[in-house]
């Protein structure tokens, strides 16, 4: 098996997560986490999928950021899912 490999937006969003520079090091370095710089081409392509994606997507749903289910408005989220209480 290969390597898991992440980006910068992944990288950000998990320091977040740690009280220190060093505990996020000792994490990746422990998991064997590699981070991978993208290059211009990659980023473009990654905000043109993202695009596509937000055109797509049905805008009067939310999803569940624990199962990913969908759900067709606020009023049938229970209280524990609504992250912005």
């Amino acid at each position: 098996m290969g390597k898991l490999i992440i980006c910068e937006v992944v990288f950000t969003e998990l320091a977040a997560m740690f009280p220190s520079e060093r505990e996020l090091e000792l994490f990746l370095t422990d998991t064997g986490i590699g981070l991978v710089y993208a290059n211009e081409k990659a980023l473009y392509l990654a905000g043109s999928r993202w695009a596509e994606y937000a055109r797509k997507r049905d805008k009067k749903s939310i999803s569940c950021r624990k199962c990913g289910g969908l759900f067709a408005g606020p009023g049938e989220l229970s209280e524990s899912m609504k992250p912005w209480r």
